[in-house]
């Protein structure tokens, strides 16, 4: 990043923070630092390599950080609302806002407006803001990108990467090799399985948003599935016509097959370069590049569904573009001992500089809209920047309990044990089913 753009970005954060009144409790107050517990999943040691960065050195307040568990962090706070021990505040991602939703408090509109938030952070980021106010301050995405084997599509005659869907139907069938008993030797997209296919959910998640459908929405009476909905005149819904196409590539009988359930899984199958293109996220780069160091591949955007339209001029995907992101922010837990001052200071930390060193740091991209303006000269980043603006998620009601339910909508078809409309129904119910124990957004 030049001098220039830091420069930029620190006018940017000014503004903005001063807007919130957030400088005052640190910024030359000559106050005592004040001590704040934060628990969150990323590892110890890179936070506090960020606790110690120069970014938020003599900011005012230290970090007393606890890496926690993904799977029994709510249950841990539980146990430590139980018994009058709560951190001051939490960076979760969104897959665990609802889960978390009834134990934390909301940040007053006093101190961060509905417009405030719209104006700082990317859209995708709003699935933390309800109609009665922000219940977390957004830090970080990690968006799901393409990562593709130059090499392969180069000596298949590709010039670039496929920029919408359905070039897979070209694509696959050229880059996938097929023994005379239907074995896959090499692949040129990983879709049609679950198990073997890293990041399923979130692919599908992302094929079905791209489609037009939000998966659940907030409701008058609270939270709606909206696996079933239809978009304009069309009677078909979006995650039937997505999961016909999806299950399409693990047909032996169709002339794109290209996956099957005796292939590795998709980030291993890349690795091994039998894979010509995988969908994973942007902090996979190190272990990609380090688990093979002589692996030629790039990055793109993911291809798109809808909404995009190919500019003859450069070949480039103009228009409406979307992708999965994975969108961590601070949240503040009920009868946390410094919650006032845990909201400032997270404030602070979700500023330009902090969380351009907290990203930096843990291989993600910041989610706040001035920092992904200023595009950075690494072709790896500028890629990561432009997925993250696009970057979009949803309110998941049980990560596992969901990833159990998409296994099931594709394995009811690719099997033949249902239809693509029951398969749909189905997990429609079993959505609608998870989201009635939660209300948030109704007031409730």
């Amino acid at each position: 990043m030049t001098k220039f753009q830091v420069i930029l970005i620190s006018v940017f954060t000014f503004f903005i923070l001063v807007g919130v009144g957030v400088f005052a409790t640190y910024k030359g107050s000559g106050e005592k630092e004040v001590s704040l517990t934060l628990w969150g999943t990323f590892p110890e040691k890179v936070m506090r390599d960020f606790s110690n960065s120069d970014a938020i050195r003599g900011a005012g307040f230290r970090l007393n950080y606890v890496e926690e568990n993904s799977e029994t962090i709510e249950n841990d706070l539980l146990e430590a609302i139980a018994a009058g021990n709560a951190p001051d505040m939490m960076i979760v991602p969104g897959d665990l806002l609802l889960s978390l939703e009834n134990k934390l408090i909301l940040v007053p509109e006093k101190t961060l407006s509905e417009r405030t938030f719209k104006e700082t952070f990317i859209e995708g980021a709003e699935i933390f803001y309800t109609k009665d106010g922000a219940l977390g301050i957004p830090l970080a995405v990690d968006p799901l990108v393409m990562y593709w084997n130059r090499p392969l599509l180069q000596s298949a005659g590709f010039t670039k990467p496929p920029v919408f869907w359905q070039d897979f139907y070209i694509l696959g069938p050229r880059l996938t090799q097929v023994d005379k008993n239907k074995n896959i030797i090499r692949s040129g997209v990983a879709l049609g399985e679950y198990k073997n296919i890293t990041h399923a959910k979130e692919l599908l998640s992302t094929l079905i948003i791209q489609a037009g459908s939000p998966i659940v929405s907030v409701g008058e009476g609270g939270l709606v599935a909206s696996l079933d909905i239809r978009v304009s005149e069309n009677p078909t819904p979006p995650a039937e016509s997505v999961l016909r196409f999806y299950s399409e590539f693990s047909d032996p009988s169709k002339n794109f097959y290209t996956w099957n359930k005796a292939m590795p899984n998709s980030r291993e199958a890349f690795l091994q370069e039998r894979l010509a293109t995988y969908f994973g996220f942007g902090s996979e780069l190190p272990y990609l590049s380090s688990k093979n160091p002589n692996l030629n591949f790039f990055v793109a955007l993911l291809p798109q569904v809808n909404g995009a339209r190919l500019n003859p001029e450069d070949g480039v995907a103009r228009g409406t573009k979307e992708t999965f992101g994975k969108i961590h922010a601070f949240v503040f837990p009920r009868n946390g001992k410094n919650i006032d001052s845990a909201i400032s200071a997270a404030l602070f930390l979700s500023g330009a500089i902090p969380s351009s060193s907290f990203t930096t740091l843990t291989s993600l991209t910041p989610a706040r809209r001035d920092v992904l303006g200023v595009p950075p000269k690494d072709a790896y980043l500028s890629v990561f920047y432009e997925s993250a603006l696009v970057s979009h998620s949803w309110l998941d009601p049980s990560p596992q309990a969901t990833d159990d339910l998409f296994r099931d909508l594709v394995s009811s078809v690719t099997s033949g044990r249902a239809s693509l409309s029951g398969s749909v129904s189905q997990a429609q119910n079993d959505l609608a089913e998870l989201l009635s124990r939660y209300s948030l957004g109704t007031g409730q």
